[in-house]
């Protein structure tokens, strides 16, 4: 068996079902459409924004269509209900990388079908608003933040604090709410406790950077948009 032959038999182990009550449980929102997950099983069996963007490049290789509209209608869905499309099915009040506009771009591609643009092209303006005004920065690019509240991110300090083995001794100074801040930032750049954020004094010192990704997976998403 090659390698393809053991993908295309075992896709089938990630897609999950809306309507199956077994598939929705652990989701804060109910899904529209069918979706993948980035794990067959055990850990991350829910629906993951950027994870899903890179399952959907495969998946139209495949020319498994079907399930790539499944996953863009969901995303699309969460766009309609939040403004923005969440970290995850569960984890709400942040985003991830912003693949959005590149995901139906992608799909417009394999089927040439200009339907794969006017269903989309909305909520495509809505969520770049979102990271273009919300997450707007005094020099005028973006960078990555969060939507969560001053107790969410008090209360989760010492889960982020043991996953980076514990805070150094300038980072014991920092605010927590503001430290706080830092880590839901980062979980929003899709690269959880990275030091590409580190200062002197904090190594996730996420707030005080824009990030080059962020603005040029955006600016893609502009060109596509509006060409």
């Amino acid at each position: 068996m090659t390698v393809h032959e053991y993908i295309m038999n075992n896709w089938k182990y990630s897609i999950r079902d809306p309507k199956n009550e077994k598939d929705s449980k652990k989701s804060f929102v109910k899904l529209v459409d069918i979706y993948t997950t980035p794990c067959a099983d055990d850990a991350f069996t829910n629906f993951y924004y950027w994870d899903t963007y890179f399952t959907n490049i495969g998946l139209l290789e495949d020319k498994m269509i079907d399930v790539v509209r499944g996953n863009i209608n969901n995303m699309k869905h969460f766009v309609d209900i939040l403004g923005y499309i969440p970290n995850a099915d569960h984890l709400l009040f942040g985003s991830q990388p912003p693949f959005f506009t590149r995901a139906v771009y992608d799909l417009y591609l394999k089927t040439n079908d200009i339907n794969d643009i006017k269903n989309y092209i909305d909520a495509i303006k809505i969520e770049l608003r979102y990271w273009e005004i919300d997450h707007k920065t005094i020099v005028g690019l973006s960078q990555y933040k969060n939507n969560y509240n001053k107790v969410k991110c008090l209360n989760s300090l010492n889960y982020f604090a043991n996953r980076a083995g514990g805070l150094t001794k300038s980072e014991q100074k920092i605010d927590k709410y503001e430290l706080g801040q830092d880590f839901f930032a980062i979980g929003e750049s899709g690269w959880d406790l990275t030091y590409r954020y580190e200062t002197k004094t904090n190594r996730f010192d996420t707030l005080k950077f824009v990030s080059i990704d962020l603005n040029a997976i955006l600016y893609d998403a502009e060109y596509k948009c509006f060409e």
